[in-house]
Order: C-alpha cells, then sequence, then structure tokens
C-alpha cells in the first residue's frame, strides 16, 4: 500500500493553485499582487507524477476572478483551480488562455507608445508551436511570453 503524505497543508477556505509549472509559483503570486494577501503557502519543486515537479499556491479566504484565472494561464497553461469550502473541493477546473491581457506586463519594445505616455499596456495572446506569445495592441510588436517582465 502507497503512502500518501501531504507536502503543505489544507486550508478550510479559499483557493488552491495546482499542477503550476515548476517554477512559475512565484511568479504568478507577483503578477496576481497576491504576496500580501490574506495567509499564502506556496510550495516549491513539489514532486508530481505527472508533471516531475510543480508548484502550488494555497490562498486562504480568497476566491478568484475569472479574469484572474485567465492570467494564471500566461505562466501555467496547465495549472488548475480548485475552490475549497469547509476543507472540501467543492469546484475545480483548468485555466485557460484568454484572448487579451491588460495592466499586468509591460511592452519591452521602447518605441512603444505605452512608454512615453505611460499607458497600460494590451495584449492580444496568441499561442504559436505550443508557446504563449503576446502582441502588442498599440505597437504590434510581438514578445514571446518568457520576455515580459511582470
Amino acid at each position: 500500500m502507497k503512502e500518501k503524505t501531504l507536502s503543505v497543508t489544507a486550508i478550510c477556505e479559499g483557493t488552491v493553485i495546482d499542477h503550476i509549472q515548476n517554477g512559475q509559483g512565484l511568479r504568478i503570486l507577483r503578477l496576481m499582487k497576491l504576496l500580501s494577501a490574506p495567509p499564502v503557502t506556496l510550495g516549491l519543486n513539489l514532486k508530481s507524477e505527472s508533471m516531475g515537479l510543480k508548484d502550488i499556491i494555497k490562498i486562504e479566504n480568497v476566491f478568484l476572478s475569472s479574469s484572474q484565472t485567465a492570467q494564471i494561464a500566461l505562466f501555467s497553461p496547465e495549472a488548475t483551480v480548485n475552490v475549497i469550502q469547509d476543507y472540501q473541493i467543492t469546484s475545480k477546473y483548468k485555466v485557460s488562455l484568454p484572448d487579451t491581457v491588460e495592466e499586468i506586463l509591460s511592452c519591452r519594445n521602447p518605441l512603444c507608445v505605452t512608454q512615453d505616455e505611460r499607458l497600460p499596456a494590451r495584449f492580444a495572446i496568441l499561442e504559436i508551436r505550443g508557446r504563449v506569445h503576446l502582441r502588442c495592441q498599440f505597437c504590434e510588436k510581438l514578445h514571446a511570453r518568457e520576455d515580459l517582465d511582470e
């Protein structure tokens, strides 16, 4: 009989973001400005049968909006979101890439109007050969997701 151990404690109410691509957990917390949220547990480099290694985020007493879960997909398209109530999973779903994203990433093109005018960047999301790319809707420059800063 295989013994099961929990690496991260359970939460009573809140959200668990599981199956996060290894190394993206902290980036997702920063991106979504959740570092100052009520108790947050971040598990890094956890063993996963399907992924090898994964990250996990548990946020107590916080329930994510659909736009927040779509943002997670930018950095971990295979992530799942679990809604927890009274220590039980009441809803579980995979994240999906949004069509566009605004205000969370910056265009790296120094000639983009968002640099001079201090406008919030807006990107169209494209998947090219299995990789996420973002096209700035102001200057139309195409960026690999990995090249953009929060």
